[in-house]
């Protein structure tokens, strides 16, 4: 048998808890008119992307990009590295597009791991850096990590 305490009865949607009704509650929205103080100079967060390659060898990593209102990027450049490393016949693509569509090609390196300057003129939401890695180990993992900084937007 089970016991509550007193004041205490079962009811359907918490199945415990004080006699009464739910309370809804509204969340407080900020007005975007407020962010008006600019905030400069942050290091890229977040700015790292990474996947597992597949049998295929060739595999596109997530996109990472400026998001949010105010919000721009400084890339300044790209590390890439695989779990095979230096002894990976792998070739990296670094690619500037929009959500997963690689547009411009902004570097390149061989091998498992590399480092590619990026010289970007500032990034916008909606702008995102792709990596493309062709001829991989399959199970290998590979991981990119974007060095800048970034101005936002506060109250």
């Amino acid at each position: 048998m089970v016991r509550l305490p007193p004041g205490w009865i079962l009811h359907p949607y918490g199945q415990s808890g004080r006699g009464r009704s739910p309370q809804l509650r509204t969340i407080r929205r900020t007005d975007p008119r407020q962010y008006v103080v600019r905030l400069t100079g942050i290091p890229l967060q977040p700015a790292q992307a990474q996947a597992l390659v597949p049998a295929s060898g060739n595999v596109n990593l997530p996109s990472i990009g400026p998001t949010g209102l105010g919000n721009i990027w400084y890339p300044a450049q790209a590390t890439v590295s695989t779990t095979t490393g230096v002894f990976d016949s792998s070739q990296f693509r670094l690619y500037l597009g929009s959500v997963n569509l690689p547009i411009t090609l902004v570097g390149q390196c061989q091998g498992g791991a590399g480092t590619i300057s990026v010289a970007l003129p500032p990034m916008q939401p909606g702008q995102y850096l792709i990596g493309v890695l062709t001829g991989g180990h399959p199970g290998d993992l590979v991981a990119m990590n974007v060095v800048g900084v970034m101005d936002a937007l506060t109250t």
